[in-house]
């Protein structure tokens, strides 16, 4: 500073600090017209001058999802600035300046340094925090009972409090893929798979076994008599395979000469001893019975049915 001197600023709006004095500190936010007025207090001398101050605006930003799912990427961006220097902190997976790539496994704080080049005379400063999110750890799939009888109904739950949508493997034995607790009528042992969503869309995934206990595909639990009698009592009137565990049954009848007397894919369908509208005499016929059990299982046999009056 000069003795015996008086500094006018001007604008003096900008100037926050050492207002009269030879160096003060002014904020500015764009170019502006910096005046100065210098008085010499005893002999009443002015002097002034003027200079042009532009300021860089250049700025940084960070952008992207501050929420991603465990095991996924972080994608961020920032904008780009003409002949700058990008310092990403630390050094990530993928660092191409304006965009940086990290595989998430906990919740990490990013840091980017802008130095305008070549001098370095402006540096700006950005950082953004990203949380690693794990909502869904409670989710358990049940099956209430987890062990049923062919035709039995089983509760399905996608069990956990996080959990905002639902969707269960398509599979036809299910009430409604899209909720949290279908039943199911599972016809063979099943494994069944949801994959629930949680408020940051995240995804996890979760099965349960429902076994099915089906009688096995043979006999005695598949029955087919070897005399019947269709004579109008009621009683043992119809030729029919018969079984708890049965899914499908192919039945062919012939005569003793070959020829085909009856045929049925009915598995509820059985033969009342008549070949185009007649009752048959008393004899014995030939079978061929093919039965897919519940569970995928087939049986067949080939044997000899008599028909009694």
């Amino acid at each position: 500073d000069i003795p015996g001197v008086t500094y006018n600023w001007n604008p003096a709006n900008v100037i926050i600090k050492d207002f009269n004095t030879s160096h003060p500190l002014a904020i500015l936010n764009g170019r502006t017209r910096i005046e100065v007025a210098i008085r010499e207090n005893k002999k009443g001398c002015i002097a002034a001058d003027t200079i042009y101050i532009n300021v860089n605006t250049d700025s940084v930003k960070i952008r992207g999802k501050q929420n991603i799912c465990l095991l996924d990427t972080t994608h961020l961006f920032a904008n780009y600035v003409k002949n700058a220097l990008y310092e990403w902190t630390p050094n990530w997976i993928v660092n191409r300046d304006t965009m940086i790539d990290y595989f998430h496994v906990t919740d990490k704080m990013f840091k980017l340094k802008l130095t305008i080049l070549p001098n370095g005379e402006c540096i700006y400063y950005d950082s953004i925090t990203v949380k690693s999110r794990n909502e869904l750890t409670d989710l358990i799939a049940t099956a209430n009972p987890n062990s049923i009888n062919p035709g039995d109904t089983v509760q399905l739950e996608a069990n956990t409090l996080k959990g905002i949508s639902f969707d269960w493997s398509f599979d036809k034995t299910i009430s409604d893929t899209k909720i949290k607790n279908p039943y199911a009528i599972p016809d063979t042992p099943k494994l069944y798979t949801v994959i629930v969503t949680d408020i940051y869309n995240c995804k996890r995934k979760a099965s349960v076994w429902v076994e099915v206990n089906y009688e096995i595909c043979d006999e005695p639990e598949i029955f087919i008599p070897n005399i019947f009698s269709p004579n109008g009592d009621n009683k043992n009137d119809v030729f029919i395979v018969r079984g708890d565990n049965i899914a499908e049954a192919n039945m062919i009848i012939y005569d003793r000469w070959g020829q085909k007397m009856f045929e049925s894919n009915d598995k509820n369908k059985g033969w009342d001893g008549t070949f185009d509208g007649t009752v048959l005499e008393p004899a014995v016929f030939a079978y061929f019975i093919q039965v897919r059990c519940i569970g995928g299982q087939t049986f067949s046999k080939k044997g000899n049915v008599t028909l009694v009056k």
